[in-house]
């Protein structure tokens, strides 16, 4: 009778230690698998707006030439960088800045996307929008260094443009692990290019 109990402890410890390795094992295979496919968020800061950018030179020399004011607010910031992992197919928030002229003549702006950081590998997965009052104007990838993404855009006198700009990590459909732990890190600048 002895033996008989041996044999089925010695049966149960052997068939408790095979699901605890089964256990751990499915653990670290579904740890694993979550890493696999981390990757970035996009996040934006709440920084002070930039001061207004007024161009009065051309007033120092002609009295009574009219000053080209254009107000730049950005409510959700200026910067752009990214905080926590996303999947392929990840859409971000939309970032936001509007753009007045607050002067009595037409003028003309630029969108810089200043680099701070990128080192993705994949440059064709991550790409930014740009849409001005609802319409997309610009789409492409994002910049490895400074790029003027939109440009000569006009702006009549008193006007407002409410631009968005949002950025996706596309879905290749391929291993796109070789950015895991890459970064990027932008400042969006607006300025008048009259």
């Amino acid at each position: 009778m002895n033996r008989e109990y041996e044999a089925n402890d010695n049966h149960k410890s052997k068939r408790d230690e095979l699901l605890l390795f089964i256990l751990f094992a499915l653990c670290f295979l579904l740890a694993s698998f979550a890493t696999t496919f981390s990757f970035y968020r996009l996040k934006t800061t709440n920084k002070p707006n930039p001061p207004v950018d007024i161009d009065d030179s051309s007033k120092e020399n002609n009295p009574s030439s009219t000053t080209k004011i254009i107000e730049v607010v950005y409510p959700t910031g200026s910067e752009i960088a990214p905080t926590t992992s996303i999947l392929p197919g990840w859409r971000s928030n939309n970032k936001e800045i509007v753009i007045t002229n607050a002067s009595d003549v037409d003028l003309k702006y630029q969108l810089l996307w200043q680099v701070v950081k990128n080192d993705f590998v994949r440059l064709e997965d991550l790409i930014y929008h740009v849409n001005i009052n609802g319409v997309e104007v610009a789409k492409g990838m994002i910049p490895t260094t400074d790029r003027i993404i939109i440009n000569n855009v006009s702006l009549a006198s008193l006007e407002k443009h409410n631009v968005t700009i949002y950025v996706e990590y596309l879905n290749a459909n391929v291993d796109q692990s070789v950015d895991m732990g890459h970064t990027f890190i932008s400042q969006l600048i607006v300025k008048n290019v009259d």
